[in-house]
């Protein structure tokens, strides 16, 4: 699929790792599918000896601080390795929330943003949000 989507596209940005009560304590590779975008896509580059295609690491916040916990690690570590598959391959971390509705939970995302960007910006990835209603992070 990525190899059509690379086709029409040369960015995409994913909703989140995937990580489930289901996949805990597994591999980010042996979850929901969503975990392996990153892989697919560096090896599609490899192939290519080029970058065909290049994305944002979705990175969704559960309400089970584990499930998030191993989220943000995956999210990580499938960025880590699909650059270096194919460098260049994972550009951001998109930190996510479909939930905002108010201060609150903005400040919540905006938190996590905060923890996590130098780090994100140690291994040379920009670090974003996508929510529905951006003033309440803003705001904050």
């Amino acid at each position: 699929m990525l190899k059509l989507i690379a086709s029409k596209f040369t960015h995409i940005a994913t909703y989140s790792m995937g990580t489930t009560v289901g996949s805990l304590g597994k591999a980010y590779d042996q979850g929901d599918s969503n975990g392996l975008v990153a892989k697919a896509a560096s090896e599609l580059n490899a192939e290519a000896g080029k970058t065909l295609i290049s994305m944002a690491q979705g990175i969704h916040q559960s309400e089970n601080p584990e499930i998030f916990r191993q989220e943000v690690e995956s999210a990580f570590t499938a960025a880590r390795e699909a650059n270096a598959k194919h460098p260049g391959t994972v550009w951001g971390l998109i930190f996510t929330n479909q939930y905002i509705h108010d201060d609150e939970r903005g400040g919540e995302v905006l938190k996590l943003i905060n923890q996590n960007k130098e780090r994100a910006r140690a291994a040379g990835l920009k670090v974003g949000v996508r929510t529905h209603t951006c003033h309440h992070i803003v705001d904050n």
